[in-house]
């Protein structure tokens, strides 16, 4: 699908910076929340954060056009609960403060689900 996946570099100028973990390529795409437990995705939205500032993407999804896309502190933070949820062991981030925070964030979502 490499000529119809759209490929985009994530440039985050908010006050919430990436984090990456053990399991640093995950799948955000959207349709993961109505797929059955140990059935595999059809669709792929893959996030592999770069650093703090940048990320990447290639996406099935319209959610972000080709080329370059600026994020909300909103959408940084989502990015950081998905990487902090599928993470193996590790989460790595540049404060410890940002770490409680999503590590917070992470067992409230949980509890949602």
């Amino acid at each position: 699908t490499r000529h119809s996946d759209k490929h985009v570099l994530l440039i985050n100028e908010t006050s919430e910076p990436f984090i990456t973990s053990d399991n640093p390529i995950i799948n955000v795409h959207e349709s993961l929340k109505n797929i059955p437990k140990g059935q595999a995705p059809e669709y792929m939205d893959a996030y592999y954060p770069l650093s703090p500032k940048y990320a990447y993407m290639i996406n099935n999804s319209d959610r972000y056009p080709s080329g370059k896309a600026s994020i909300t502190r909103d959408e940084a933070l989502k990015f950081n609960i998905e990487m902090a949820a599928k993470a193996d062991e590790h989460v790595f981030a540049r404060t410890e403060a940002q770490l409680k925070e999503v590590k917070r964030l992470r067992k409230q979502r949980s509890q949602m689900v």
